[in-house]
């Protein structure tokens, strides 16, 4: 394979990241809405119930670079048995600087609150 070609397999890998990345955060925001429209509606311990759901999502959405793993660990799994390796190292590559930058976000959002 030509160099080229590895570059252009390298970077779509990031850009499949970045794709999934936005997916789940439209798929997160919409359940998130949708809980919230439906909590005041509920009973005393559903509404508790579904509280938690909603700090649990929160938690995950705000979390991502653990969240990611779930999308992933599968697409690094798919594009290995497929040997598309250079994909592979996009994929990785992407998901790394994602963890990286939540994580020092985080520091910084937990330092404003001290």
């Amino acid at each position: 394979m030509s160099q080229s070609n590895n570059t252009r397999s390298f970077i779509r890998g990031i850009l499949l990241i970045i794709g999934i990345h936005i997916i789940v955060t439209i798929v997160g925001t919409a359940i998130f809405t949708i809980i919230s429209m439906i909590l005041p509606q509920l009973p005393s311990t559903l509404a508790l119930f579904a509280n938690n759901i909603i700090t649990a999502l929160l938690l995950a959405f705000f979390g991502i670079g653990i969240t990611q793993l779930i999308y992933v660990v599968p697409a690094i799994v798919i594009l290995q048995r497929r040997q598309r390796y250079e994909m592979m190292k996009g994929v990785i590559t992407a998901a790394v600087i994602t963890a990286l930058l939540n994580g020092a976000c985080y520091i910084y959002v937990m330092s404003l609150f001290q």
